[in-house]
């Protein structure tokens, strides 16, 4: 299927699809839902090493961040809310076991559909601005520690070395790269709505 036909079918730009089949974006465990619905496969399968053409492949890349925009690119409230709570002790424990991290991401995903819950409330009886804003960034956060859950996950099932992942650095790259989705409210843990 052609990189726009998929894009206009999960409902992201095309240039989101062509980055994740060049490995230079990983996709939230939404969006790779979405994707394996529209191929008529499970997202297991997408995540699988390309089949070996009889070369020699290298051992697997211990995972790196982004490079990082400047010495703290997470000032404010984003910042704020990575050092409050225990998020960073749970990423920690989480890299013991393919079981502790997929734990890790079941709780984050709950927390996420818990939060846009919120919002949608908020929304719906018309409360305040400031208060639909704090909850849109709490949202946003929990979006975010999702992703960097489920990038865990993914990266210990691939057999990857993840000692060096760090929790903040993570959820500061998918914040970075995915800013414009959580601040405007794009991107939830909602299921993808079926397009007509």
């Amino acid at each position: 299927m052609p990189a726009a036909e998929l894009a206009r079918r999960t409902g992201v730009a095309r240039n989101t699809i062509v980055m994740i089949e060049a490995g230079s974006r990983t996709p939230s465990m939404a969006l790779l839902e979405r994707i394996a619905r529209e191929l008529r496969t499970e997202p297991s399968e997408l995540l699988k090493e390309p089949a070996a053409s009889g070369k020699v492949s290298a051992p697997p890349e211990p995972w790196r961040p982004l490079d990082a925009k400047g010495p703290d690119p997470l000032g404010g409230w984003i910042g704020r809310a990575l050092s409050e709570g225990d998020f960073a002790l749970e990423f920690e424990r989480a890299k013991g076991s393919q079981e502790l991290a997929d734990e890790l991401h079941r709780a984050k995903h709950t927390e996420a559909i818990e939060l846009q819950q919120r919002v949608d409330t908020l929304k719906e009886h018309h409360a305040p601005p400031a208060e639909i804003l704090e909850a849109r960034r709490a949202r946003a956060v929990a979006n975010a520690q999702l992703t960097a859950a489920a990038l865990l996950a993914v990266e210990l099932w691939r057999g990857h070395d993840v000692s060096e992942m760090d929790p903040r650095a993570t959820v500061t790259d998918v914040i970075h790269t995915q800013s414009g989705e959580f601040l405007a409210g794009g991107t939830t843990a909602r299921e993808p709505k079926e397009s007509a």
